[in-house]
Parts: structure tokens; C-alpha cells; sequence
């Protein structure tokens, strides 16, 4: 038999499990490497340029390209009343970039990459450098302009919470070089993908930025939701047993059980000599 003081210490202390684990769930994963974002359609990201220029990045949806499973991505960049869109074909696990068009007088110019351009390598830690190579394929409608390898690199320079219109986010910053000088790409687990992109010159002086004003990442809390789903699950059930064993415990209402006291018999015993007979009355 459990005593009630036993299950009441066994239910805070499956409380505080509880509780700890929530926090652990929903604090924000500081100090801890980066994984690669989980797209799906609908997913979108709005930025403001050095100038307050809108840029907006949508995923239309699943578009696999040249046999690499890719997603649709339009970045859609508003300079006054006029908009440029430029269709991507990205790979989220590395943010590998397979194919991007842009429409020019009625006319698409593509160009391909053989193996995708990665902009990360997952997961991301600081110190973290990677350098690979792609075969790229440009064409105007249907002829082939030019082709070439090429190598790039990165390097994860930072890891640092960034401010922005969007909100504050853990960032890992990767260091891209470029011809003309550098990039930094500031990646969130939190937004599954940039949330800031500065441009700098050979002489590092800032070109350009990009800044996270609004976003809709869908698998940002799908995981922690599941999480405490279970957790609060496990948690109900538990309570629900150790109520169960202290109403065992304690008995029907009315009070604990405990040993019977001994009551009088109701009748005399059916023997000889029983009930005892009383004298004659004068």
C-alpha cells in the first residue's frame, strides 16, 4: 500500500519533470550547432534593403531539377513600381542553389549548377569551412552561352543573437567569398534561412544588406509542439495512476481504511444454554 505522502511526493516530483522539460523544449538553442531548415510551401520570407526596398522570397512547392530533389524558390526584388523575379531551384539541406532563371524580354536565362551551389554545410558551428566545386551551364532560350568549373568556399566566422524588424534571432554568420570581395549570410534555425545578408567590396566596405522584416518558417515550432505534446501526455497519465493507486489507498469516501472494530453480535449465539435466562421476577 502506497502511503498518500509517498504519491503526493511522486506527483510534484513528475510536475517538476514536467515543468524542466517545457523549458528545456522552449528555451532557444544557444551554443549549439545549427540544422538545416525543413521548407515547405507556403514558407516566406520578406526582406528591406539598405535603401527600405522590399524583397520577398516565397517556396512555391516541391520541383525536383536535373534528378536533385529541390524546391521551387521565388525572390521577387521591388525597386519603385518596378519588380524583378528570379526563380531558384534550391536544395534546403545545404541551401544549394541547382538552378535559377530570370526572364528577360520574354526570354529565360538559365543557368545550372552541377553539383548545387551550397551555401551552408550542416550543421553549422563556429570555425566550421568547407570549399567545393560546380560545373555551371549558362543558356539564353535554348542556346548555350557559355560553361565552366568553379570553387567556392565558406566559413562560419560568428555565432551571435541578432536585433532585426522580424525579431531577435540566434544566427550563425557564414563568410562567402566572392570576385568582387565578400558576403555574409546570417542563418536561423528559428527563420530556416537568412535572416540578414550584408555585401562587402575587396576593401571591406559594406555595398549592400538585407534585413528580416516578416517571415513565415512553418516547421519553426513543429517539433517543439510535438515535444510537449507527448511530454503532457506521459504527464497526465502518470497522474492519472498515482491517483488511481491513492484511491486504492485511501478507500471508499468516508475516511483511510483501517482495522474493524469489533461489534457486538446482533443475535445469541443458537446454543444450549443461550440467551441466558433471567431469574423469576418477584
Amino acid at each position: 500500500m502506497h502511503s498518500p505522502r509517498l504519491l503526493r511526493g511522486l506527483a510534484t516530483l513528475v510536475a517538476l519533470v514536467f515543468v524542466a522539460t517545457v523549458f528545456v523544449v522552449l528555451a532557444p538553442t544557444a551554443r549549439a550547432a545549427a540544422n538545416a531548415p525543413r521548407w515547405s510551401a507556403g514558407d516566406s520570407w520578406v526582406y528591406a534593403d539598405q535603401n527600405g526596398n522590399p524583397v520577398r522570397v516565397d517556396v512555391i512547392g516541391k520541383d525536383p531539377v536535373s534528378g536533385v530533389d529541390t524546391f521551387r524558390v521565388d525572390e521577387a526584388v521591388t525597386i519603385g513600381s518596378l519588380t524583378v523575379t528570379t526563380h531558384y531551384w534550391i536544395r534546403d539541406t545545404d541551401i544549394g542553389t541547382a538552378k535559377s532563371s530570370v526572364s528577360v524580354g520574354g526570354t529565360p536565362w538559365n543557368t545550372t549548377y552541377d553539383q548545387p551551389w551550397a551555401q551552408a554545410d550542416f550543421p553549422l558551428s563556429p570555425g566550421k569551412s568547407w570549399t567545393k566545386t560546380s560545373q555551371t551551364r549558362f543558356t539564353v532560350g535554348g542556346s548555350t552561352i557559355s560553361t565552366g568549373t568553379f570553387q567556392y568556399s565558406g566559413t562560419v566566422d560568428a555565432e551571435f543573437d541578432v536585433t532585426l524588424a522580424a525579431g531577435t534571432f540566434h544566427a550563425f554568420v557564414i563568410r562567402s567569398p566572392t570576385p568582387l570581395g565578400y558576403t555574409k549570410f546570417y542563418y536561423s534555425e528559428t527563420a530556416g534561412y537568412w535572416v540578414k545578408i550584408e555585401y562587402f567590396n575587396n576593401n571591406d566596405v559594406k555595398t549592400g544588406e538585407r534585413n528580416l522584416a516578416s517571415y513565415r518558417y512553418q516547421n519553426a515550432n513543429l517539433v517543439t509542439y510535438l515535444l510537449v505534446g507527448v511530454v503532457l501526455i506521459v504527464t497526465v497519465l502518470v497522474l492519472l495512476f498515482l491517483w488511481r493507486m491513492r484511491k486504492r489507498a485511501v478507500g471508499r469516501p468516508g475516511g483511510p481504511a483501517g482495522p474493524r472494530t469489533p461489534q457486538a453480535p446482533t443475535q445469541w449465539p443458537q446454543q444450549p444454554g443461550y440467551p441466558p435466562q433471567q431469574p423469576p421476577q418477584p
